[in-house]
């Protein structure tokens, strides 16, 4: 049986599927015919285990279709076929030739994956059939006890959960008319690929919406996104930044789909620290995260007032400047 979730499988999976033959000897060939539902699953190719030491046939043996091509037909709607056969070829070992094991490994693609929670995609691969058949040494059907049908499935679970796991603003403190990023991380942690919405509201008073993404993400995938608010026409205050993930269906943990920060817009160009006044503080503070750049540990975003990524002599002297405001 080849069984799968949306969590450890998705469409692009591939897997492959081993034919046995057990309990006989004296075996020349073997054909394979199985039948599948091709609308959600394919046979991309196969393979003849001629290296595996339970291999079914000693060489020399010969192969039908040559491999990786399986003999795929599409019979009707969600029906498809392959046909393969492993026969003895050129001058055979002393008898038996063959005996039991591995004849063949078929490799799938699965193509479709359910989309409702709680669902699920299968097929049986079948063999049971009058076209899967072993041959003895003397070319002659062998009588088989029993053709055993594998079984392939895939299904979606009902957990669907998606999660805000990181929010941070590049400053939290930000002279009006200047602009600040936010960096919002969602992640997927339910059993299914989930689209949402997600939007960034900013609130003195009342929320307002800045603006919205669609997102999509696999099962355990997660994105970061990046919002840019620019704060010509706000009001100087102390805003509440906050991300929404909008719920998807059938989502009942929505504890994690909020997360908020804390952003103030001021006037005081210099005031690095936000206290309201530009002194000697934020003097020092932009003098010792002097030469510093985006990456270095001394680099603080609030300290780089032009915004141009480095800590320099621009924004020490814009600080001085204004000192004492």
């Amino acid at each position: 049986m080849c069984v799968f979730t949306t969590r450890t499988a998705s469409a692009g999976t591939r897997f492959n599927v081993t034919i046995w033959c057990s309990d006989v000897t004296d075996v020349s060939g073997a054909q394979i015919y199985m039948e599948f539902n091709d609308s959600i699953i394919n046979a991309t190719r196969w393979f003849v285990p001629s290296s595996d030491p339970q291999f079914f046939m000693p060489s020399p043996y010969s192969a039908l279709p040559a491999p990786p091509d399986p003999n795929y037909w599409h019979l009707a709607e969600g029906i498809g076929r392959i046909m393969i056969a492993v026969v003895k070829g050129g001058l055979p070992p002393s008898p038996p030739w063959g005996h039991g094991g591995k004849v063949a490994i078929i490799e799938f693609n699965i193509t479709a994956i359910p989309t409702e929670p709680g669902t699920k995609l299968s097929t049986v691969l079948h063999i049971d059939n009058p076209d899967t058949y072993l041959l003895d040494s003397d070319d002659k059907e062998i009588e088989i006890g029993s053709k055993v049908d594998s079984y392939y499935e895939i299904s979606r679970g009902s957990l669907c959960d998606i999660a805000i796991t990181a929010l941070e603003a590049s400053k939290n403190y930000v002279v009006q008319n200047r602009s600040v990023s936010i960096t919002v991380t969602v992640a997927n942690q339910g059993d299914g690929p989930e689209t949402f919405n997600l939007t960034l509201y900013i609130q003195l008073y009342t929320p307002v919406e800045l603006q919205t993404r669609l997102v999509t993400l696999q099962v355990d995938e997660y994105a970061v996104t990046m919002f840019t608010w620019n704060t010509t026409g706000w009001a100087i205050g102390n805003y509440n930044v906050t991300a929404y993930a909008w719920p998807v269906r059938n989502e009942t943990d929505l504890a994690d789909n909020a997360m908020s920060c804390s952003v103030e817009v001021g006037l005081l160009i210099g005031d690095v620290n936000g206290d309201g006044t530009v002194d000697l503080k934020d003097v020092l503070a932009v003098a010792l995260a002097y030469g510093s750049s985006i990456g270095n540990p001394r680099y603080k975003p609030n300290l780089d007032i032009n915004d141009d990524g480095t800590v320099d002599l621009k924004d020490y002297l814009i600080t001085v400047v204004h000192y004492g405001m």
